[in-house]
């Protein structure tokens, strides 16, 4: 197997990636062995079907497996390698993978287009000035934190009336609106003086 990088530009660059049938007849062989053991095919007793007939019903399935396994770590392990700085994942030639036989062909080569970083360096002066805030997290900050966790993941109940923790489900008709939208009222929300409003009532549908 070969693979080599041709770059257009710094920033934009080839890959390609050469297969020969040494390179995957091994574990293509070995996966035909393994499956010709466990097959249950009709007209074989189970783990005696020969390996040719198992070669003729699934060989090219394996031959197309092994080679995408095969391009899959080559380009992680070149771009590793040479420490490229790639931004995204590499895009196929569709072309050239379309045009493939894999009922005959021995050989194989792929092509990728890769998109690469250009590498940069960024001077700061000495002379310049950032200012770091501290920030200082209360004690009521936190019971504040927990509170609105226990309320979003705790257990969910539906009590038969309304109270100050409640959250209400229902629905609305805005003044001047005829039709009903749906809405949701956090009592603890609500301001002080109108509270009494939304508590003590008898659930309809939820609470």
């Amino acid at each position: 197997m070969n693979i080599t990088l041709e770059k257009k530009s710094k920033t934009d660059g080839t890959l390609r990636i050469s297969i020969t049938e040494a390179d995957y007849t091994p574990a293509v062989n070995k996966k035909i062995k393994d499956y010709a053991g466990r097959a249950n095919i009709k007209g074989f007793r189970q783990g005696k079907v020969p390996a040719g007939v198992i070669k003729n019903m699934f060989g090219k399935s394996f031959l197309a497996d092994e080679v995408n396994n095969l391009i899959s770590k080559s380009i992680t392990g070149y771009i590793k390698e040479n420490k490229l700085n790639v931004l995204g994942e590499p895009l196929p030639n569709e072309e050239k993978a379309a045009a493939i036989d894999w009922e005959t062909q021995k050989d194989f080569e792929f092509e990728f287009q890769l998109g690469m970083a250009e590498e940069f360096s960024v001077e700061l002066s000495s002379k310049i000035k950032i200012t770091r805030n501290l920030i200082e997290v209360t004690d009521k900050t936190v019971e504040e934190a927990v509170e609105e966790a226990r309320k979003r993941y705790g257990e969910v109940s539906h009590p038969e009336t309304s109270t100050d923790d409640c959250q209400l489900f229902g629905e609305i008709k805005p003044a001047g609106d005829e039709e009903f939208k749906p809405s949701y009222i956090p009592v603890d929300r609500i301001e002080n003086k109108q509270k009494k409003k939304f508590t003590g009532l008898k659930k309809r549908r939820h609470c």
